[in-house]
């Protein structure tokens, strides 16, 4: 599997560990409180999905400490598929939204 959050540190990455290795990141900073799918587009061998996030930075996001704030931003993924599984995923986050409520 392919994994890029575009603009993050050390992405892209091949192999579920980098995609795992992202996630738990992820997890360990930002406690999602709720989300909101805008936009869902769904193909053979692909998925695009839009997503509004809410959640607290319990740690840092993007380098910046989030000191327990509730932040808003949107994502969007991009999935690519082969024999069901998922081969490469695409991350886009709003990092202007985010750098505009922690920074």
């Amino acid at each position: 599997v392919e994994h890029d959050v575009v603009g993050f540190p050390h992405s892209p990455t091949i192999g579920k560990d980098g995609a795992r290795d992202f996630y738990a990141y992820l997890t360990a900073n930002f406690r999602t409180e709720n989300w909101t799918v805008v936009h869902q587009y769904v193909a053979d061998d692909g998925m695009i999905l839009e997503q509004f996030m809410t959640g607290t930075v319990v740690g840092s996001m993007l380098g910046l400490p989030g000191n327990g704030r509730c932040i808003s931003f949107r994502m969007l993924h991009v999935f690519e598929f082969r024999d069901g599984l998922i081969s490469r995923e695409n991350i886009w986050l709003d990092t202007a939204a985010v750098f505009d409520q922690l920074g």
